[in-house]
């Protein structure tokens, strides 16, 4: 399978669309982790990079939809206590308790020194705007 920039499930140029689509992988995960590591390394490297496969990959041939295998990240309506998030990847995750996902991001914020509640506070406000419900 060839690397191509996403015609149909695209937010913006179809870069993370491609590659979700190339390691069988929700896409919206990767939108989320690259909206995470935009704001850790400083608004600079992942738009470049971003930038460059944007520039590089070509896009998709023409054709039909060909919908390709892959586990979809959802929000919860269960145990949600803000947007959902946390749960729905507990339960991406295979976990049955939310509170561990939670736990581990209220940990990587305080071992961070606090450097990390901004990021992970955006991302997770970007992925209660993007993710379905369910």
């Amino acid at each position: 399978m060839r690397f191509y920039k996403e015609r149909w499930n695209r937010k913006l140029g179809g870069v993370l669309g491609g590659l979700g689509r190339l390691l069988k992988v929700d896409p919206n995960v990767l939108r989320i982790l690259f909206v995470f590591f935009t704001i850790v390394t400083g608004f600079l490297l992942m738009p470049l990079l971003y930038l460059i496969a944007f520039l590089l990959m070509p896009t998709a041939p023409r054709g039909p939809y060909i919908v390709y295998p892959h586990k979809t990240l959802y929000r919860s309506t269960k145990n949600k206590i803000l947007g959902g998030v946390c749960s729905g990847i507990a339960a991406f995750c295979k976990l049955k308790e939310p509170w561990i996902i939670r736990a581990v991001l209220i940990l990587l914020g305080l071992f961070s020194s606090g450097l990390l509640f901004i990021p992970i506070g955006i991302a997770y406000v970007y992925a209660a705007s993007i993710l379905p419900e369910r």
